[in-house]
């Protein structure tokens, strides 16, 4: 039995849909949380906080959505790049470079941070209420979309970095050492 649940823990931790999955619930969750606290210090519209979005409705739509759509894009040219790469890395050196890619932590935790940016923003977008009577702009929720794009900005910059580092002969050969005295060990 403990073998068995060491060999879904081990799964889990090796494949590029887990680690992203909690990080795209996690942004879920903080989306309904902003927008909670939003609601409970019912900010109005024109009424601004230092360091808080202070726009109209119009504006923060404009903001999350252009987010989202930006985020969407970047994942998708970004993560096509890679996959070349990758492939050909696979074909010079081992094909275990396609799993090293999808078994590291740094590469499934950037996928994830894009997947949750997206999310919080299309969360928080559905929110924003433009009727004349009771407009809503969740004013720290749509503060909280922006920094999530800024970081978003670092996890790309760190994505390529590393993604450079892990394709170089030696950092290939590295792993595979690794991979294989842990074998052995088992």
């Amino acid at each position: 039995m403990r073998a068995r649940v060491a060999n879904v823990l081990e799964m889990l931790g090796a494949s590029l849909w887990f680690v992203p999955g909690l990080l795209v619930a996690a942004g879920a969750l903080c989306a309904f949380a902003l927008v909670d606290l939003d609601e409970a210090l019912a900010l109005r519209p024109g009424h601004t906080v230092p360091l808080v979005f202070g726009g109209s409705p119009e504006g923060a739509r404009s903001v999350l959505s252009d987010v989202a759509t930006s985020i969407m894009t970047v994942v998708g040219v970004t993560f096509s790049i890679t996959v070349v790469t990758l492939t050909l890395a696979a074909q010079q050196f081992t094909p275990l470079v396609i799993r090293q890619f999808t078994k590291d932590r740094g590469n499934q935790v950037v996928l994830g941070g894009f997947l949750a940016t997206f999310a919080y923003s299309l969360l928080v977008l559905r929110t924003v209420r433009t009727e004349a009577a009771a407009p809503f702009v969740p004013q720290i929720a749509v503060t909280g979309g922006i920094v999530l794009a800024l970081a978003s900005i670092g996890l790309l910059i760190y994505f390529i970095h590393h993604v450079a580092s892990a394709i170089q002969p030696t950092t290939i050969i590295a792993h595979i050492a690794d991979e294989t005295q842990r074998l052995i060990g088992r």
